[in-house]
């Protein structure tokens, strides 16, 4: 089962032995894949906010990953869908990798972000460890999280969801069954 892209795309080719992918990037020999349905990730996370009441969103995560922009790109399409309009929908960028490796400037990065866009804020991160950084950005600056900005991860992944300052409200991907 492999994960292809990046400095393992190499060897992950090389091997002599039946390979499975679990990715969307793409790969230069036909190999079976097992994925997610990203595009309907991205529609919960929308329909999840909108049926709360919330009118002011924002999306959170990697932009270099295919699944997360498949996931941006349903979730924003919803919310459109649904009469939200653009200045209702915010996008909150990564922290280049300088701030990522010093946590202050990494969580001083994302609070710079997210303190003057408009409350009460939903959140959609592409992945539960966005949504926990998140959390904890929020916690760790005085935001009231769920009642001024809602955060929503994705895959579910428990040790995550509920060791957070704040346990985090995920969309389960069942990654097990998609690993069996």
């Amino acid at each position: 089962i492999t994960s292809f892209g990046g400095a393992l795309a190499d060897f992950i080719l090389s091997l002599d032995m039946p390979k499975i992918d679990i990715t969307h990037n793409p790969m230069p020999t036909l190999v079976p894949r097992v994925t997610v349905d990203d595009d309907q990730i991205g529609r919960r996370a929308a329909n999840h906010f909108l049926v709360r009441g919330y009118r002011n969103f924002a999306f959170y995560s990697w932009e270099n990953v295919a699944a997360n922009q498949v996931r941006k790109d349903a979730f924003i399409e919803t919310l459109e869908d649904a009469g939200i309009t653009g200045e209702k929908i915010h996008i909150i960028h990564q922290s280049s990798i300088n701030e990522m490796s010093d946590w202050e400037a990494h969580r001083e990065a994302i609070l710079g972000q997210i303190k003057n866009l408009p409350r009460p804020l939903a959140v959609f991160t592409s992945q539960d460890d966005f949504g926990v950084t998140l959390v904890d950005v929020c916690a760790k600056s005085g935001i009231s999280v769920p009642d001024e900005i809602a955060v929503l991860g994705a895959d579910n992944i428990d040790f995550l969801c509920e060791c957070a300052v704040v346990p985090l409200s995920s969309i389960d991907t069942n990654l097990t069954d998609l690993g069996y």
